[in-house]
């Protein structure tokens, strides 16, 4: 069955939840576009905070990547996802190493996991370690600079991309966000696009992306791992010695 990128109106409660999920939909739409031109038969994918595989299933089958590997913490959706096909190891994202050996992995996705960590050092050093060299890391975030959260900035309201009692922790516009990405030379920035743009309808904010992606509601990168061997973001949180527990 092939994968459903639109969604009814009327299977929603509200307008606000219809476009959401469209435009998560629309996202690894994205998403694919941006691997394609990357991806072979024999590559091996790691789709990081997989979580039930279903976005990683999609994936491999729209790429043609058979190779499908993912990395969890919650039990119950590793097992989901392992019925799905994809070989899932279980993980705490920012305390513990990745159980893979260095230069594993042809390429590597982080789609919407970032905002949801604290320790952002250790992982993002993690997958520079896994991926071969000249590998590929599609990174994605939700935009704090997005058209709709400068308007709610603007009357004060809190943003919704790290809105209180809700999974968020972290926040990102592009232009840090593009820094910290290649800090080092460790990664260099292959394509940036953006995906969603509120309130508009998808047709009309696919078209927005294009023009404006600095202000789209998805941020999304394609990055490319260049020669290691230099000190990566987890040695440098550490050599600043902040005030806070990494």
């Amino acid at each position: 069955m092939s994968y459903r990128i639109k969604v009814r109106r009327q299977e929603y409660a509200s307008y606000r939840e219809y476009l959401s999920e469209q435009e998560y939909r629309l996202l690894k739409k994205v998403i694919v576009r941006l691997l394609r031109p990357y991806a072979r038969p024999d590559a091996s994918l790691l789709d990081v905070a997989c979580w039930d595989g279903e976005a990683t299933e999609y994936y491999g089958k729209e790429l043609g990547i058979g190779r499908l590997h993912g990395i969890d913490f919650f039990e119950t959706q590793i097992g989901k996802a392992r019925s799905r096909g994809v070989d899932v190891v279980q993980c705490d994202l920012e305390a513990a190493t990745f159980p893979f050996a260095d230069d594993t992995f042809d390429l590597a996705v982080a789609n919407q996991v970032f905002e949801h960590l604290k320790q952002i050092y250790r992982p993002l050093s993690e997958l520079h370690r896994v991926l071969k060299p000249g590998g590929l890391l599609l990174f994605s975030v939700p935009n704090l600079a997005a058209l709709h959260c400068r308007i709610q900035l603007l009357f004060g309201r809190q943003p919704s991309t790290i809105k209180l009692f809700e999974a968020h922790v972290r926040a990102f516009t592009p232009s840090a966000m593009r820094a910290f990405l290649t800090f080092n030379g460790l990664f260099s920035i292959q394509a940036y696009t953006g995906s969603g743009y509120y309130p508009f309808p998808p047709p009309l904010s696919e078209r927005l992306c294009r023009i404006l992606p600095d202000t789209a509601v998805f941020q999304l990168y394609v990055l490319r791992k260049e020669a290691g061997g230099r000190p990566n973001w987890q040695d440098e949180i550490m050599r600043r010695e902040v005030q806070s527990t990494f």
